[in-house]
């Protein structure tokens, strides 16, 4: 019988061990074995044509998944500074990259695709950050490497603003905490503090002065990535620790947030793991589950969570932070 959940997946991943893959509801079409990867983005070409961003420990691989997705071909390679960490996000036809080590944010020209080269780098707000976002023209920087006034390192947020993609321009910071990752929606940023579990919620309407609304702080520790749902009323985190997992807020009354659901995997050990990244598309959040591989979890019922598929290449449970650390949900063939 046909399932609508059944979805099509190309993996990009450091190891793969065919004999203890454990799959339910997805259809891996190819796999691609670079070695460190990191993180994975995706680029949609203005004739509907899929790009994979593939964050590298050595730099960005850009493959063609469109002209045959079960053989993806690679079609550039950008060095960068060699670093554990790589985010990538796209801006029109230029993809930004961070990474821990040094050199700045990468612009890497996708303007064709199939010769992406890289433009340069914005190395003037901070030598290094660990994520970034981008929304309406402005890119966030956040677990970056220069601080102003005297704080220090690793701060807070850093905002570019794009309207000369490949001579970004900071426009503002808000440096109140460490901040590790972020999502920007509707003049709103929704800001990780992993160090103290809060989830803050900041006003950026006016980019030279963001400013706080609300700190939500759930827990001692571990709030690492956010995403929110398409009308706004849910934010849903990760935390990334050991016993680290998903949890759903009501987010609609900034002054009474309230935790409705909290989601794992139905695995022995996950109350020794932990959660990496999440991402919703329409009703549908993605989940990278570090062992435990891509999770997709039906939540259009916040309050009650539903597992709907899994793919879990990564060879039995060993490891806190090893196996799957990104997914990418977002092209426009489904």
């Amino acid at each position: 019988m046909f399932n609508k959940y059944i979805l099509n997946l190309i993996i990009f991943t450091t190891y793969l061990a065919a004999q203890q893959v454990e799959i339910d509801n997805i259809r891996p079409i190819a796999h691609v074995d670079l070695g460190a990867c990191n993180d994975v983005w995706g680029y949609t070409a203005p004739d509907g044509h899929e790009f994979a961003l593939v964050g590298h420990r050595t730099g960005t691989y850009i493959f063609d998944v469109s002209t045959n997705p079960h053989d993806p071909i690679e079609v550039g390679f950008i060095l960068g500074e060699t670093s554990s960490w790589r985010d990538l996000k796209v801006h029109g036809y230029y993809c930004y990259v961070t990474n821990e080590t040094g050199g700045g944010v990468d612009i890497i020209s996708l303007e064709d695709p199939f010769n992406p080269y890289k433009v340069g780098s914005h190395t003037s707000s901070t030598p290094t950050a660990h994520n970034l976002f981008i929304a309406d023209g402005y890119a966030y920087l956040v677990g970056s490497g220069g601080g102003l006034g005297g704080t220090p390192s690793w701060q807070g947020i850093i905002i570019l603003e794009l309207s000369d993609p490949e001579n970004p321009t900071e426009v503002g910071r808000w440096e109140e905490t460490y901040i590790h990752d972020i999502f920007v929606k509707n003049d709103t940023a929704y800001a990780c503090d992993i160090y103290n579990g809060s989830l803050f919620i900041i006003d950026v309407s006016d980019k030279t002065n963001p400013t706080t609304m609300v700190e939500h702080n759930y827990s001692n520790y571990g709030c690492h990535a956010v995403w929110v749902t398409d009308d706004s009323k849910y934010a849903v985190t990760g935390d990334e620790e050991s016993g680290g997992y998903v949890y759903i807020f009501d987010i609609q009354d900034f002054n009474n947030i309230n935790m409705v659901a909290t989601w794992y995997p139905d695995e022995p050990q996950v109350q020794n793991k932990s959660v990496h990244n999440v991402l919703i598309k329409d009703d549908l959040l993605y989940i990278s589950y570090y062992v435990y591989g891509t999770r997709i979890v039906d939540i259009s019922d916040p309050y009650d969570p539903i597992e709907v598929g899994y793919y879990d290449w990564y060879p039995g449970q060993q490891g806190l932070y090893s196996g799957n650390w990104g997914v990418y949900p977002f092209t426009e063939n489904g």
